[in-house]
């Protein structure tokens, strides 16, 4: 790119051509805000969200460079999401490694995960649809209110009910996979008109409690510091083994019962005098035994089951409906099946 310099009023300015936002190619100074964005990119993922696209996909045919653009808009903005999350939740390790606010600072976080939000929308107008990025920003306006709706809660110290918590799933998790398919929808020429967003929000709220649930149902017990163990409780959120704990128990239940669920909100407000508001492995501990206990664990399988019969049920209804079975989506649920 060509740079030319003026002289204006005794002080010297660039010239340069300014581009969009974009995460393709560097120059000398997007090197500097794309480098926690590279950080993060470079830790393991399991690709989850490209394989529902590419799911997807096998009933709307997009050609294969618009939905290259589709996997990008989605891989920026659940990036995006990932980078404002983790300084909110003021969280210490992502997928074993420390977190991107850690290594770069705070205010350089903001900064990338502000850009690489930016560059999803500018992604989204590379697509055919004049619709495409009012479907990303209308997306994410959801994104944002389910985040909001989360920190609200731990800023507070307040449980959410059932309906709070998956209304808060339904925007954060399941939104993001409805911006793909809206925008998968919009790219195609096929004649598909079958809804997916019912499955979809159901995929969301199975996947989200997904990680939640493994730790703690196979009490992955090693040093915290190195694994993450139930960070969650770390950053004073209320993952959904907590939600039936402390909201369906009586107060006609059992003493010992009661004795727990009072333990557990002792311990989960004790978080505010531990040192950097972090639990020891002990307290965690304590927290798993008591949800096992309370039979929380066991309602939360339970639920999940629900989840993948209806998931697998309403996959089957529409596959009946267009006539063609996605073999590739019902191998994402299996997947996702405790």
């Amino acid at each position: 790119m060509a740079t030319q310099f003026g002289r204006v009023k005794g002080l010297w300015i660039c010239l340069g051509q300014r581009e969009n936002a974009s995460v393709d190619g560097e120059n000398d100074s997007s090197h500097i805000v794309l480098a926690p964005f590279k950080y993060i990119k470079s830790m393991p993922s399991k690709g989850a969200r490209e394989k529902l696209i590419d799911a997807l996909n096998w009933w709307f045919k997009v050609p294969q460079p618009e939905l290259e653009i589709i996997q990008n808009v989605v891989d920026l903005l659940h990036t995006s999401s990932l980078m404002f999350g983790d300084i909110e939740d003021n969280s210490i390790l992502r997928r074993g490694k420390p977190t991107t606010h850690r290594v770069f600072g705070v205010a350089q976080m903001i900064n990338s995960s502000t850009y690489v939000l930016t560059a999803s929308i500018n992604e989204a107008s590379k697509l055919q649809s004049k619709r495409a990025v009012s479907i990303v920003t209308h997306g994410v306006s959801f994104m944002l209110q389910g985040q909001g709706m989360d920190l609200c809660s731990t800023y507070l110290g307040e449980c959410p009910t059932f309906d709070e918590h998956f209304k808060m799933i339904d925007y954060k998790t399941g939104e993001l996979f409805c911006i793909a398919h809206a925008l998968i929808a919009a790219e195609s020429t096929s004649p598909f008109v079958q809804s997916l967003e019912s499955l979809l929000i159901l995929l969301g709220r199975y996947f989200q409690p997904q990680p939640q649930h493994e730790k703690k149902a196979k009490h992955m017990l090693q040093d915290a510091d190195q694994t993450g163990l139930c960070d969650d409780l770390d950053e004073g959120k209320y993952s959904f083994p907590l939600v039936p704990c402390l909201h369906t128990l009586s107060v006609t239940s059992k003493d010992k019962v009661k004795d727990l669920k009072l333990m557990l909100k002792s311990i989960l407000t004790a978080r505010h005098c531990t040192p950097d508001h972090r639990f020891p492995l002990a307290m965690k501990v304590q927290v798993l035994e008591i949800l096992e206990s309370t039979g929380s664990l066991e309602y939360t399988r339970t639920l999940l089951g629900q989840f993948d019969a209806e998931a697998k049920r309403q996959l089957a209804e529409i596959e009946q409906f267009c006539g063609l079975e996605n073999k590739a989506l019902r191998m994402l649920l299996d997947k996702l099946s405790l």
